[in-house]
Parts: structure tokens; C-alpha cells; sequence
């Protein structure tokens, strides 16, 4: 499968018992640095890799059944205003960032039963010469996850 573009993000899926989560894996394939927003819509936290799924706080997937998008129901962090530049970090070229770890289960309305899922992760990027920012996303990953609903 083609990248997207030159920051190839791939999406790795795996279910930890009754748990779903996600990990962002950044590449970027390109000869020069590309500035990727930090922290949530981006590669997430600086430091080492996280171990435990943590709770989305942002509606930053697309996971869809059958063309249809899954409702997102997590928290959301308001921020206020757009970015700064000073939020964006480089990605040296072949530099790859895997830092995130996100937990899904809880934080999008999957039906009960097992079906078949696709999922994107959006994320901004900036342009330093043009000072532009721009949503890019991930490679489309197909997964099958097998939900049961409990009482809300």
C-alpha cells in the first residue's frame, strides 16, 4: 500500500482483553524536515512510547462501518484558538515517532457484535515557508473488532 503523502502514518490495531486501542506510527519519507503538530490531532506527547492505552480526548479518527462513520462520544479538550507554529515539530527525514497509544472502545459507539471497521487518524501539519496548516491523515487500516455492550 502507497503512503498518502510524504509522512506515512500507519495505523497499528489491537484489542488488550475487552479493550480496543490504536497506535499512530509517523514515518517521515521525505529528504527534509516536516513539522507535525504535537499533542492531540498530531503524534501526541514528546518522551517515550506510552504502554497503557490512554482515553481519547479529541475526535481524531475516522472509523467507519460500511461507508457509515462511527459516532464519537469521548471527551473533547477545547482549545482556543488554531495552533501556533511554535506547536508543530520536526520529523527529520526517515525519522520515525510511535509515542501514541490510544484507547477506541470507549470513545466511539461500535455496535454490538463483530464487524469488519476501517479506520483513519487526522492529523495537521505545517508549511514553514508558507506558514500554512494543513489536515493530512493516515493510511486506511481495516480491522474486525468484536464489541459487547454493556449498561451506560
Amino acid at each position: 500500500m502507497q503512503p498518502v503523502d510524504n509522512m506515512d502514518v500507519v495505523l497499528s490495531v489491537e484489542q488488550i482483553g475487552r479493550q480496543l486501542a490504536v497506535r499512530p506510527r509517523f514515518e517521515n519519507r521525505s529528504e527534509a524536515p516536516i513539522y507535525v503538530l504535537q499533542g492531540t490531532f498530531g503524534i501526541g506527547a514528546l518522551g517515550p512510547a506510552e504502554t497503557n492505552p490512554m482515553p481519547m480526548s479529541e475526535n481524531e479518527y475516522l472509523i467507519t462501518r460500511d461507508e457509515i462513520p462511527l459516532q464519537y462520544r469521548g471527551q473533547y479538550s477545547y482549545v482556543v484558538g488554531a495552533p501556533t507554529q511554535d506547536e508543530f515539530i520536526p520529523i527529520a527525514p526517515k525519522q520515525v515517532v510511535a509515542t501514541r497509544y490510544d484507547r477506541i472502545d470507549d470513545a466511539y459507539r461500535f455496535e454490538p457484535g463483530t464487524h469488519e471497521y476501517k479506520i483513519i487518524h487526522r492529523h495537521f501539519q505545517l508549511d514553514r515557508k508558507t506558514g500554512e496548516i494543513k489536515e493530512h491523515h493516515s493510511r486506511e487500516t481495516k480491522f474486525s473488532f468484536t464489541y459487547e455492550a454493556t449498561e451506560e
